[in-house]
């Protein structure tokens, strides 16, 4: 059995690798402890990267964006073109072009929320996933971080 400094000496203390371990301690060594290889990925986590993409965009390139081309493109990248992971097929439960119908429609949906608060387009948006680490009581955490923008009152969030 491994001791606790061999584990933190071999993971990344991150959300997901929390709720990893919280969710099925065998499945987080699987994962993390021997690094095994994920046969699969979903695509709820390739909607999720999409939309934080596109939301990026409309803070970059303007708010009047065609969503839904927009997020089939983003989609498309994640799941065909991204470096590491292009490799990982994406588990489809039924019928793909059926599925990404789903997904998009309810991007489209997120979007046109996202686009209509006016606080989210008064903000200025400085990162977007951006990867981070932090040393917190002798552990270092990473993840990524979903947004940080700027308000106009220079309130950063």
């Amino acid at each position: 059995m491994m001791k606790k400094a061999e584990i933190l000496d071999k993971i990344e203390l991150r959300q997901s690798t929390v709720k990893d371990f919280l969710m099925c301690p065998l499945m987080f060594k699987y994962r993390h402890i021997d690094k095994l290889k994920p046969s699969s990925r979903h695509p709820a986590a390739l909607h999720g990267s999409a939309l934080h993409a596109v939301i990026y965009m409309m803070h970059m390139e303007g708010w009047y964006l065609d969503f839904e081309k927009m997020y089939e493109k983003s989609f498309h990248h994640y799941e065909f073109d991204k470096p590491g992971e292009a490799h990982i097929p994406v588990y489809w439960r039924g019928d793909r072009k059926h599925e990404l119908e789903l997904f998009t429609r309810n991007a489209v949906e997120i979007l046109a929320g996202y686009q209509s608060f006016s606080e989210n387009r008064n903000a200025i948006a400085l990162f977007s996933e951006c990867p981070f680490r932090v040393n917190i009581g002798g552990y270092r955490f990473t993840g990524t971080i979903d947004q940080v923008r700027k308000h106009p009152n220079g309130k950063i969030e």
